[in-house]
């Protein structure tokens, strides 16, 4: 992994530190960065983690024509959201900064955001991890908690750790901050007046196969392997995860190209998580 300059750092007690994850997607990028930055305040910091981009996001962020250089915390395989922010989560604890900003590429927080977020999270007695409400571009809200703006306290990332990377993707968001910060006796709530645009570039008609894979696998990881240990009812994972294969199997049917390598990719899934063979296998 290499880097570009570094912005200075000032230390203090409620100093952000803002991740932007990307992969491949320059023109939200910029869009991304340019509203980032709009929102930091003195003493705050902006890395941007790139997953293998082509072209580098170094070279696509020196074509804004910043002011101040932005961190770039190059990776050279695409590590997938789940590894590409356990990097971001790791170099997050080697910093100073109190509080940790989760932005992917393809998010534009309204102004006022990260304010209304850091406000809620002061004010709040102990630790708590504090979402934006998150629309998409028709204004439809989508608030399930995910890594959509998500402003967490340090004490927090460094009681339960960083996201599982080897999730690759799917679920590793799920795990984190639904499952793991909970059990660690942590509460998250919403900011009433933060709001942030979700772009969903990557979203389209149809799924590529190996997207099939692991949100199937890692699903059945999760179930099994995690909550079912952690004390939930096998016979509630159990039926949560025929709803999950039924309806990739049925999306796959009746919506998909390629039927015999997504159902093939599914089949598989099953048993890899079953047996816990996780990381970046080829599809």
């Amino acid at each position: 992994m290499t880097a570009c300059v570094v912005r200075t750092e000032d230390p203090g007690t409620g100093s952000v530190l803002a991740l932007v994850l990307t992969h491949n997607a320059p023109d939200v990028l910029r869009a991304c960065v340019v509203s980032v930055l709009d929102q930091l305040q003195a003493g705050d910091r902006l890395i941007v983690i790139d997953n293998a981009s082509n072209p580098p996001a170094a070279a696509t962020l020196e074509t804004l024509g910043l002011p101040d250089p932005v961190e770039v915390l190059q990776l050279h395989r695409n590590l997938g959201p789940a590894g590409g922010y356990a990097q971001g989560f790791r170099r997050f604890l080697e910093t100073d900064k109190a509080l940790l900003w989760i932005v992917d590429d393809d998010m534009l927080p309204s102004p006022g955001t990260l304010t209304q977020l850091r406000t809620v999270c002061q004010n709040e007695p102990g630790p708590v991890v504090v979402f934006p409400h998150v629309f998409d571009r028709s204004g439809k809200p989508f608030d399930v908690p995910a890594w959509c703006g998500a402003l967490i306290p340090r004490p927090i990332v460094e009681h339960v750790g960083v996201p599982h990377e080897e999730y690759f993707w799917w679920v590793e968001d799920t795990e984190y901050l639904q499952w793991r910060i909970p059990r660690a006796g942590y509460r998250t709530v919403r900011a009433r007046d933060a709001r942030v645009i979700h772009e969903a570039v990557r979203r389209g008609r149809t799924k590529p196969t190996w997207k099939f894979y692991y949100e199937i696998r890692n699903l059945v990881h999760y179930r099994l392997n995690v909550q079912v240990p952690g004390g939930v009812s096998p016979w509630r994972c159990a039926r949560k995860l025929v709803r999950s294969v039924a309806g990739a199997v049925g999306r796959i049917v009746l919506r998909e190209d390629d039927k015999v390598a997504k159902l093939r990719a599914v089949a598989r899934g099953i048993g890899d998580g079953v047996s816990g063979r996780l990381g970046i296998r080829a599809v």
